[in-house]
């Protein structure tokens, strides 16, 4: 200093406040002090009395030897000032030991006229009110309260760091984020000059502050300086944010509300907040981060029971208990597992998992864990049936140990066979099926139910578990499904399942029943009628946003729009499918869309894309699956269509072995003997192809129109040309009300083939132009290459057929009436879409058939049905 002064500097601390005389020992332990002077003082504090004692110890005055001790260390103090002019600064003399703070007071008694000045420095509102109180007694003391720096202050201190004069908006903004708060400034001033070190040559300066880790650092460094209770309130007013008011504050931190106003009065005036709010989130960032996990979990569970007795949002005060990292108490158990509920009736199901899985986690009592998990599988199936697997096991164990009811074995043994988990699916059925004469209907119900689906898809399963007689006595739409199978579509079997379907809601039913009864309906020949109702499923799915059923109601209307012979919109439903699900979360129903995507790419002639499908391993356990099925008979198709016969006859003949050994050789299912017998016409064993499709044909199961006509079209090509015309045209008849085009263009281009070989060329010309029209729409592609080929010589050749109007002769009823039976529609149908009587239809169509010069409605020019 220029006055010559000697400095005495000590700086306080709350870990230190039980050494005695530790400040006063500071004050000497200064290479600016005189060795001997420093000699005699180490010797006095070193001799003179114990150098610790325990806080509750502290005498409320001197004894004998520290006053001695004190006025020795005066007397030393006093000698130095008649060299120099002597300055002792005390920084958080708050914190300093008691034996320090009376000898301080005790020398300031005795300067009087000496030149000596103490200055000793305090937080606001922080310290001794016995050492501020003897202080300002004596004469010439001084209180001077240090106030926050005025914007000038922050300009002059921000280019005194910066080494020039900032901008007027950028110090503004330096005095708003700071409150004049020195040792932030300096923190804000580091950060920029920091982030324009990191900046590359032509980036420009940031021209706002920037809260970095230096900000961060003197945030905190705040925190722990300040008051405990003081800290106690910062880290309360981080946690509550928005809701910190002086009330809510008192009661997390268990404080009286006058105290906790004066405390946040006091940090309002540190600079980091401002009316009880943090100025920056960087700020409260800061504090949040620092908070160790007792506190962390004690405040958020506190603020989360002020919310709850208030009545605030059970969602906010849901965020609050998940914040916290645990429930703990019996009744954030409680409300988090009703807030999941809530969340899943808005359809917010991943905030319902979160829920759900905090309550689980923290959850001290075993059975009510056990029913928080199985409901957290329950809905976690809905979005990720991958992460729902992973319960599996554990429940599994708690239902064998009587923890978890019986009501949930059901689904549990349809999620453990989802992930192919068989045994213990079995295990979860056996213990079901000894106690199930006693349950409920609504037990009973779901039971059977799940038998029945597991029949369908995962036959082994029931094989060693269920009384089959028990099992035929199916629920609703299961029982209709096989009656469907065995027996053929029938009015009744149809109605059942729509029956389902209008009352079944993803809220209080398992949707096996709905796709129950959706495989009926595909079975039962009646694909529109799947189409509209897996729509609006698939509407409540996205708005439930359930990516499980969303997924697998896609991959069915894959099916659905194969069996309409449309095998792009089931290749696009495919690929959709696996795109809303990814392939981890199918479990061993992943080989339901990648054999929809084979057999599709193999229809459209994609063989290149069918084959990289055929690269992705399929899981074992699929291959005990009905899914296994779906999968070999497309592999086989694919195979067929490279002429790769014999690989191609295996794969059908292993798909018909399987078939039959699970009680589920239906031809609605899988027509596993034509497929066969189109293997063995290649092979030149007509009379083996032969008899497998009348064994088909004979089957109950066969009467459906689309499957009778796949089989006719098989059985035509083992006959002799007279036979085999008969039995295509009936392929044809049967064909043109099931909507299938693509069977329907191979069928009329068997039929051309044939009536060329007899010389019938006019009708093979038709059936040739016809199934070069069908094929295009059906994206047969393979064979409408083939067909356009041979028919270039044909009057049937794009270019006539483009300068053929077939509507010209027609009356504008006449056309509607003719347009309608080229797409293949019954005067039934004709006559309700068109709002007139059947017999109308039937004179339009008498005058169209004298017009055009054709006999009957499959006569009917092609371009017809491209007119619609």
């Amino acid at each position: 200093m220029n006055s010559g002064a000697l400095v005495l500097s000590a700086t306080a601390s709350p870990v230190e406040q039980t050494l005695r005389m530790g400040v006063v020992g500071q004050l000497f332990r200064n290479a600016a002090v005189p060795e001997d002077v420093a000699a005699k003082a180490e010797y006095l504090l070193s001799a003179g009395l114990p150098t610790s004692r325990q806080p509750d110890q502290d005498p409320p005055a001197f004894d004998q030897t520290t006053l001695l001790l004190a006025q020795e260390i005066c007397a030393l103090v006093l000698e130095m000032a008649k060299e120099r002019p002597v300055v002792i600064t005390v920084d958080d003399a708050h914190f300093a030991d008691r034996s320090s703070t009376d000898t301080l007071l005790h020398l300031q008694r005795r300067i009087r006229s000496a030149r000596v000045l103490m200055v000793l420095a305090e937080r606001t509102g922080e310290g001794s009110a016995r050492l501020r109180t003897e202080v300002m007694r004596q004469p010439h003391s001084r209180h001077v309260r240090l106030q926050s720096l005025s914007a000038t202050g922050v300009g002059e201190l921000l280019a005194e760091r910066l080494d020039g004069i900032p901008a007027e908006s950028f110090v503004t903004a330096c005095a708003e984020l700071t409150g004049g708060n020195p040792m932030l400034v300096c923190a804000l001033a580091e950060d920029w000059l920091a982030a324009t070190a990191t900046a590359g040559n032509d980036q420009t300066p940031p021209s706002a502050p920037v809260t970095g880790e230096n900000y961060r650092q003197a945030v905190l460094s705040y925190c722990h300086r300040a008051d405990p209770d003081a800290a106690r309130v910062l880290r309360a007013v981080a946690v509550l944010d928005e809701l910190a008011t002086t009330a809510n504050v008192a009661k997390v931190t268990d404080m009286y509300p006058s105290h906790v106003a004066d405390l946040l009065s006091l940090v309002d005036g540190g600079g980091l907040t401002v009316d009880g709010r943090f100025r920056d989130p960087a700020a409260r960032n800061a504090v949040l981060a620092d908070l160790d996990r007792q506190e962390h979990t004690a405040l958020y569970l506190r603020t989360a029971k002020l919310l709850h007795d208030e009545g605030a949002e059970a969602a906010e005060v849901a965020a609050y208990i998940a914040a916290s990292g645990e429930s703990g108490e019996t009744w954030a158990t409680t409300f988090l597992r009703d807030t999941a509920e809530q969340a899943v009736a808005q359809a917010n199901l991943r905030a319902a998992v979160s829920y759900l899985d905090l309550a689980r986690r923290t959850c001290a009592d075993e059975r009510q864990r056990a029913e928080l998990t199985v409901r957290l599988a329950g809905v976690q199936w809905l979005v990720d049936p991958a992460a729902a697997g992973q319960h599996l096991s554990r429940l599994t164990a708690d239902l064998r140990h009587g923890l978890l009811a019986r009501e949930h074995a059901p689904p549990l043994a349809r999620w453990l066979a989802w992930h192919g988990f068989a045994d213990e699916a079995k295990e979860v059925l056996a213990g079901l099926r000894d106690t199930i004469a006693d349950a409920g209907p609504a037990l009973t119900a779901d039971y059977r139910m799940t038998v029945q689906w597991l029949r369908f898809f995962h036959p082994r399963l029931v094989e060693d578990t269920v009384d089959p007689a028990f099992a035929d006595r199916g629920e609703a739409a299961g029982s209709t499904l096989f009656t469907v199978l065995k027996d053929g579509t029938t009015s009744d079997s149809v109605h059942d399942a729509e029956q389902v379907l209008q009352s079944w809601r993803m809220s209080d039913m398992p949707i096996e029943c709905a796709l129950s009864a959706l495989q009926t309906l595909l079975y039962a020949q009646c694909p529109n009628r799947a189409t509209e109702w897996c729509k609006e499923l698939l509407a409540e799915a996205e708005n439930r946003n359930a990516t499980t059923w969303r997924a697998i109601l896609t991959d069915l209307r894959a099916a659905i729009a194969l069996q309409l012979g449309n095998p792009s919109e089931a290749r696009a439903h495919a690929l959709k499918a696996l795109e809303i699900m990814p392939p981890q979360g199918w479990g061993v129903a992943i080989g339901s869309p990648r054999a929809h995507l084979v057999l599709a790419n193999t229809m459209m002639g994609k063989f290149d894309e069918a084959a990289e499908q055929l690269t992705h391993m399929m899981p074992r356990t699929t291959h005990q699956t009905r899914f296994w099925l779906q999968y070999l008979q497309a592999r086989g198709h694919y195979h067929l269509a490279t002429d790769r016969l014999h690989a191609a006859l295996d794969d059908f003949q292993m798909a018909g072995d399987r078939a039959g050994r699970w009680g589920l050789d239906y031809p609605a299912l899988t027509q596993w003997r034509s497929d066969a017998a189109r293997v063995y016409v290649r092979l030149g064993r007509g009379d083996v192809a032969q008899r497998l499709v009348t064994e088909e044909l004979e089957l109950p199961g066969s009467r459906g129109p689309r499957i009778r006509a796949v089989a006719l079209r098989v059985l035509a090509s083992t006959d002799n040309l007279r036979k085999r015309v008969p039995l295509l045209q009936e392929a044809v008849d049967l064909l043109q009300h099931c909507g299938d085009p693509y069977e329907l263009a191979y069928t009329l281009a068997d039929l051309s083939q044939a009536g060329q070989v007899l010389g019938e060329t006019n009708r093979a010309r038709m059936f040739a132009r016809r199934a070069i029209q069908l094929s295009k729409v059906a994206h047969a592609n393979v064979l409408h290459s083939r067909l356009i080929v041979h028919s270039k010589p044909l009057p049937g050749s794009a270019e006539v057929a483009d300068e053929f109007n077939p509507l010209e002769p027609l009356s504008t009823a006449e056309r509607r009436v003719a347009v309608l039976a080229a797409l293949g529609h019954s005067n039934q149908e004709i006559s309700r879409k068109l709002c007139v009587t059947v017999s109308t239809v039937e004179q339009h169509l008498t005058k169209t058939y004298r017009k055009l010069k054709v006999s009957r409605r499959t006569d009917l020019p092609t371009e017809l049905a491209g007119i619609a």
